[in-house]
Order: structure tokens, then sequence, then C-alpha cells
């Protein structure tokens, strides 16, 4: 429903149930910011759920993106 413009506080009052991974794009959101991460489609998806930011603006931003080398080489020189 985000993807379709509505709005995360409009989906949620009409909501019987928990919205799912609304609690999880914030965590991870927060935790690739403390270890200085770059997550740009855990940011992207944060900045959609929690910041109102449009969908299909994000999903051109994180396509046009330089190729860089993977998250998991960043984590690993960071253990």
């Amino acid at each position: 429903r985000l993807g379709k413009g509505e709005k995360l506080e409009d989906i949620r009052a009409s909501m019987n149930a928990v919205a799912e991974g609304v609690p999880t794009a914030r965590a991870a959101y927060d935790l690739a910011k403390r270890l200085g991460i770059e997550c740009p489609i855990i940011e992207g998806i944060y900045r959609v759920v929690h910041e109102g930011a449009d969908p299909a603006a994000i999903v051109t931003e994180v396509m046009s993106r330089d190729l860089k080398p993977e998250v998991d080489l960043q984590i690993r020189a960071k253990m």
C-alpha cells in the first residue's frame, strides 16, 4: 500500500494487525548507521516507510548507483 502512495499512518489506522516490517526497517537502518555501513536498499526502505519518500524514486535512485563492493566486505573489515 505504501507503493501506491498511501501514508503509513493511514495504513496503520485501517489495520487490525501489526504492520510487518515497520519496526525492522528502523532497526536495520539504525544498525547500519551505527556500524557506518552503507546499505542503500535498507536506507531506501527506511525512507519510504518512515519519511514518506516516493517508492518509484527510491528504486530509480538505488538502481542508478555506481557499482561498488558488496556490503559484506565492509562488515568483515569492521570485525
